[in-house]
């Protein structure tokens, strides 16, 4: 088989103004790409969770389609096929098929500004991320009443409890087997985000007749913010939309924020 890969990357960087005791630098990036398969051997082929087709992005995302909750049963309802016309709430009864996404991104980049004032530097960069979705392949243990003694995520307390009510989460069983929280687009969310990826402040001292009575080249005081805060679009997220290529999420360490305050002298 064979697939093709095709957009475009822009990248700029600019120095809008440079006086003597300050300056402002700008730089950003885009890139836009375009995946699809454009030959297979011998038709459509089952790649995990993805379904390799002629004229689809490779990592199409193959599973059935969740229709929501039955308001007068609380039960899990998927759609019947691809139509979207009828539902069932007996899983084995409902077809896979393509649902229109795809693992990897469409487009992404970073934008970040630099500020230069005599001894001060400031520093952020932001990177973001669209078109993509993302599969939380652990959330059978989080969700529902499958996995009873997992802890849970705080969603289900949406969870139905009463005839009409209307909600994504189905009733809840102990040791619930209806499977309504695995093997459904249900699990697929939005990989959309914008995220400020670090942050800096720095202080230069310059004192040269010290710096030169002690025998130090240079010494720089700083503070650093690492993924401090991150713009998501899904309208329901239940974890860090920064995912692999694969846009899996199985329990793996994923991003954190952190604070960072350094001294660095260089002799």
């Amino acid at each position: 088989g064979s697939m093709q890969n095709s957009g475009y990357e822009i990248s700029i960087n600019l120095v809008p103004i440079k006086l003597k005791d300050f300056s402002w630098e700008v730089n950003a990036s885009y890139t836009a790409n375009k995946n699809k398969v454009t030959s297979l051997p011998s038709g459509d082929q089952l790649n995990g969770a993805y379904l390799l087709r002629v004229g689809q992005p490779f990592y199409s995302f193959y599973t059935r389609g969740y229709a929501g909750v039955n308001i007068n049963t609380g039960d899990p309802m998927w759609y019947i096929d691809s139509t979207q016309i009828g539902s069932t709430s007996i899983k084995t009864k409902a077809n896979l098929y393509l649902v229109g996404k795809q693992a990897d991104p469409k487009y992404y980049g970073s934008f970040g500004n630099n500020f230069n004032y005599k001894s001060f530097t400031f520093s952020f960069d932001f990177y973001y991320n669209f078109g993509n979705y993302f599969n939380e392949s652990a959330q059978a243990y989080a969700m529902d009443g499958a996995y009873s003694t997992r802890n849970k995520y705080a969603i289900n307390l949406t969870r139905w409890q009463n005839p009409g009510d209307r909600t994504t989460v189905p009733k809840y069983i102990y040791n619930d087997a209806r499977g309504g929280s695995t093997g459904s687009d249900r699990t697929l969310y939005s990989g959309d985000y914008v995220r400020l990826r670090n942050i800096q402040l720095t202080y230069k001292y310059d004192n040269k007749a010290v710096l030169d009575k002690f025998h130090i080249n240079g010494i720089n005081i700083y503070a650093r913010g690492t993924n401090l805060f991150t713009k998501t679009y899904a309208d329901i997220i239940l974890s860090d939309p920064e995912q692999g290529i694969t846009g899996n999420n199985g329990q793996q360490v994923l991003p954190s924020k952190s604070v960072t305050f350094g001294l660095s002298v260089n002799f």
